[in-house]
């Protein structure tokens, strides 16, 4: 009996849980969709796909509107993947645009297997460079309505912070930003200390970048560290009972059969996995709201990107924390969005 009466009162929290999640979409969808340009490394991790899946499922329900996706790693096949990504959800002229510089051939990765596999138009070498859509998109929008979401190295951004006045628009990089961007959501660095390792992040972009870009940004910046993300943040299993037509699924089950040297595995299906990038997305368009708590004060960072939190004096910067459960979060939040499927 006391079983069936905890049994009952489980059912009952994750119900009220489920509606409760469906009021609070159903009220930011009644709001202006907000503006979003997200940056992305996808093809190393896995979770860049989850993420711009996440991206284009909270534009479904109207929470976003995707000006521009760019790819700012040098991985062949990576505006492909993107816009295999974008067009299974309904958006096939979504702008997408390839990191400056040449590509390379790095191991293959499930950025070329969803290139050679799934329906897209868009190849990289057609690609507009991501410092001059960046210029293109920002100048075209609201004063201070766009959300930069950048979930990988950060050397687009600095390419854009040192662009110099064109034909699009008579102001700077910096300019553009101060003047368009609302707030920038980063997932990067560990807090409040990545003690003596960088996050790839914040390493991988280059000696100097990310200090650059974190000193010198003109607008407010909310970092989502590699600790969010992990341990109950980790999900992903659902993502088995997809659709084999569906990328999202397809992607996770290359990556885990064929996983990077630093992954582990191979695994013969889709195992749980960190969900860094989704929580930033999630952020990005939602706000940290009542999932995370926002500390502030500013992130210090040296040139070769480690990072150390200063709680004084503030910067208009802050890092999140948790707030709501990780697990609650991954399974009520996350998940459910991964594999919601494109609206008809």
């Amino acid at each position: 009996m006391v079983r069936y009466m905890v049994i009952v009162a489980l059912f009952a929290f994750s119900v009220s849980v489920f509606a409760e999640n469906e009021k609070k979409e159903a009220a930011a969808s009644a709001k202006a969709p907000v503006k979003i340009i997200l940056d992305t490394d996808i093809g190393g991790d896995i979770d860049d796909l989850g993420a711009l899946a996440i991206l284009n499922v909270l534009a479904d329900k109207g929470e976003c509107e995707i000006l521009a996706v760019m790819s700012c790693t040098a991985r062949k096949k990576a505006v492909d993947a993107i816009d295999v990504v974008n067009t299974y959800f309904g958006r096939p002229d979504t702008p997408v645009g390839h990191h400056d510089g040449k590509v390379s051939d790095w191991e293959p990765n499930y950025c070329e297997f969803l290139a050679d596999s799934f329906k897209h138009d868009l190849k990289g070498e057609n690609a507009p460079d991501a410092t001059g859509l960046y210029r293109k998109i920002l100048s075209a929008q609201p004063d201070n309505s766009v959300v930069i979401i950048s979930i990988g190295g950060l050397r687009n951004l600095y390419n854009l912070m040192n662009s110099k006045p064109d034909d699009i628009s008579s102001l700077d990089g910096k300019g553009l930003i101060s003047k368009k961007v609302g707030r920038i959501v980063t997932m990067g660095g560990t807090y409040p200390s990545s003690g003596k390792g960088a996050e790839p992040n914040f390493q991988w972009c280059g000696k100097g970048y990310a200090k650059f870009v974190v000193d010198n940004f003109p607008r407010p910046q909310i970092f989502s560290g590699s600790e969010i993300g992990l341990g109950g943040y980790r999900t992903g299993t659902k993502l088995n009972s997809l659709p084999d037509e569906s990328p999202i699924k397809a992607g996770y089950l290359y990556f885990m059969k064929h996983p990077p040297k630093w992954a582990g595995g191979p695994f013969d299906r889709i195992t749980e996995w960190p969900t860094y990038d989704q929580c930033a997305v999630i952020v990005g368009v939602r706000g940290g709201g009542e999932y995370f708590e926002e500390v502030k004060g500013y992130n210090k960072i040296d040139d070769d990107g480690k990072n150390e939190w200063q709680a004084s004096p503030a910067r208009d910067q802050g890092y999140l924390k948790e707030k709501m459960k990780a697990k609650t979060f991954a399974d009520t939040i996350i998940e459910p969005l991964m594999v919601t499927l494109p609206k008809k």
